[in-house]
């Protein structure tokens, strides 16, 4: 599977896995990123990725270890919910200006 990351997402998404994430410290080269990329069928969706970049101890070959994890859901239930309080907030500023 092939897939390309959507340009105006990548600022600001990628970012060094935390120290306690896992328990996989950064300098072991543990990376994390989420973002979002377009299918082949030209569709959207964010993914997250967490790993590991594993290294043969002599320094030869490296491999990567992690999970890929569609989370384009919970992205567009943060979404809806934003939306819900930006209209919450603004009809309760309607009736406090109204009271």
């Amino acid at each position: 599977m092939r897939w390309k990351s959507n340009p105006a997402s990548r600022a600001g998404r990628r970012r060094g896995a935390q120290a306690g994430d896992r328990g996989h410290a950064p300098d072991r080269g543990a990376f994390y990123f989420e973002g979002q990329i377009r299918r082949k069928d030209a569709g959207l969706r964010w993914v997250e990725l967490r790993g590991l970049l594993l290294q043969l101890g002599d320094g030869g070959q490296r491999h990567l270890l992690g999970t890929c994890v569609d989370v384009t859901g919970r992205k567009n239930a943060e979404a809806a919910l934003r939306d819900t309080r930006a209209r919450l907030g603004s009809t309760l500023e309607a009736a406090e200006v109204a009271t």
